[in-house]
């Protein structure tokens, strides 16, 4: 149950009983002082003037009509016309019981949407930290929360521009292996090899097109691959025998009895 919604549903059937206007704001919210009790009531002060009562007066028409009985322990005006809610314990406490024994903990699934989650997105030539790590915790409790709350959730992790990242990387990894310089291949070594060549190819042409032709052939290789994947799988499944195991066995079993 929501229990502010449930309240809320209330102060409208009251406020529609006194002859308010159907467009009367309901301002309900959860009290800030413990004194003011757990709920509280403020718009008597702006129906005063549509229904040209005394606000206090028009407060008490609202509690005359509401229906709480066994929900309140009570209910009190307060200052200018303020109503306040002091909620039953013994109410609470089987509404926290019943929360309790329900599977969903009482918590109703909205209308099914889809929804997009967006996590934590890493520059994949760069070293991870712990933003990464946070944002990557906190989509994936959003997306379980919607998940419960029965919408379909798309988890998207986007990856960004890679092709251009390792481009540079190989690029530059070929030229030290060339001039038979050691390649170093810690991560922290190919940012900072990184940072130097974004550097160099403001000014270096040169660069540039070897850059360019390892992304292409990168593009290459992936192709190449994703053909191969495609002939893979048609060959298993020209090669899946799965049915007429299924059939033998069940002609098996017939035979045997």
């Amino acid at each position: 149950m929501n229990l502010q919604q449930y309240l809320l549903d209330k102060f409208k059937q009251a406020v529609a009983a006194i002859g308010a206007p159907a467009d009367t704001p309901l301002p309900l919210s959860r009290s800030t002082r413990p004194e003011f009790g757990h709920y509280q009531f403020n718009g008597a002060m702006a129906l005063a003037k549509a229904l040209k009562l005394p606000p206090r007066d028009v407060a008490q028409r609202i509690i005359d009509h509401l229906s709480l009985s066994h929900e309140v322990d009570k209910l009190e005006i307060a200052g200018p016309g303020f109503i306040n809610i002091h909620l039953c314990a013994s109410w609470l406490a089987q509404l926290l019981g019943d929360a309790a024994a329900d599977a969903r903990l009482g918590i109703e699934q909205d209308a099914t949407k889809t929804v997009v989650v967006d996590y934590s997105s890493p520059n994949l030539a760069k070293e991870m930290h712990v933003g990464h790590l946070r944002s990557t915790i906190i989509g994936d409790a959003v997306a379980k929360t919607l998940e419960f709350k029965g919408h379909k959730v798309i988890r998207q992790n986007h990856m960004g521009d890679w092709g251009t990242q390792f481009g540079m990387l190989l690029a530059h990894l070929n030229d030290k292996l060339a001039a038979q310089q050691v390649a170093e291949t810690a991560l922290s070594d190919l940012i900072q090899e990184k940072m130097k060549l974004e550097k160099i190819l403001q000014e270096s042409n040169n660069l540039k097109s070897k850059i360019c032709q390892r992304i292409e052939l990168i593009k290459t290789i992936e192709k190449r691959e994703k053909e191969l994947n495609q002939q893979l799988a048609s060959v298993r499944k020209e090669n899946d025998f799965s049915d007429q195991i299924k059939k033998k066995l069940e002609d098996l079993k017939e035979n045997i009895k």
